[in-house]
């Protein structure tokens, strides 16, 4: 877990690159899918990260800001796959 709040993107993204999912490996053997949707993601504009979540329903994507994920929906909206931007929302906010 972290151990404070990160206070920026980079820094957050920074903490994510140094932990993993031991659940991705074998999503991606169950569901070779999973690979096209985090190429996806990692290969938009402005994506400092892709991930799966959990054991593999959902994969996000971190970008520089709101308009890089809306272009990144946007773009990689595929038949069948679910995309929706968002945001994160600070507590001290």
């Amino acid at each position: 877990p972290l151990i404070t709040s990160p206070s920026s993107l980079a820094t957050f993204v920074r903490e994510l690159k140094d932990r993993s999912n031991d659940l991705t490996e074998p999503a991606l053997r169950l569901a070779p899918v999973i690979r096209e949707v985090l190429a996806a993601l990692a290969n938009a504009s402005g994506c400092q990260l892709s991930r799966l979540s959990g054991s593999g329903a959902t994969c996000f994507g971190l970008f520089d800001n709101i308009g890089a994920a809306e272009e990144a929906a946007a773009s990689i909206n595929i038949d069948g796959w679910w995309v929706r931007p968002t945001r994160f929302r600070s507590n001290q906010n």
